[in-house]
Formats: C-alpha cells, sequence, structure tokens
C-alpha cells in the first residue's frame, strides 16, 4: 500500500527554525549550508507573529529582537483582514 504524501509543509520548513519569543513574536531563523549548487551559506533571521512574518531578514538574531521590541512597543501585530 502506497502513503498518502501530506501536502502541507512545517512550520519550520516555511518560517525557520524556533529561536527565540520577544513577547508575542517568535525569533526563526533559516540555515541554506554550503552545497554544490550554493557555493556560501547563509543564515537569515526573522520576527513572525503566529505563521506570519512580520519583518526581516536579518543577520542576526541580537538584531531581530531589538527590531521585535520596537514592533511591540509600537503594538504591531498581524491582522488578518487589514485593508490596505
Amino acid at each position: 500500500m502506497i502513503r498518502s504524501v501530506d501536502l502541507k509543509t512545517s512550520k519550520q520548513v516555511r518560517l525557520g527554525k524556533y529561536l527565540c519569543k520577544v513577547g508575542y513574536f517568535d525569533i526563526r531563523q533559516k540555515v541554506t549550508l554550503p552545497s554544490k549548487r550554493v557555493p556560501q551559506g547563509s543564515v537569515q533571521v526573522f520576527v513572525c507573529h503566529g505563521n506570519h512574518q512580520m519583518a526581516g531578514p536579518f543577520k542576526s538574531h541580537h538584531v531581530a529582537k531589538i527590531h521585535a521590541e520596537e514592533l511591540m512597543s509600537e503594538g504591531k501585530r498581524y491582522v488578518k483582514y487589514a485593508k490596505g
């Protein structure tokens, strides 16, 4: 019997691995390792709220934490039905 393939990708694949939490924001990072196609690896850090990227990519998690604190002080949140 052939198993069915789950077409929904995980949060780790879409947004990256979880690093830490700043208030209601998550700091997540995507790591690209060097290979034959990609000569240099890279690290991208994002600020996420739930399943949505709010800011990024950043080069380090320290910069992302500072930006997440700024977003919290402004009261930014992801709103699904926001106009604009």
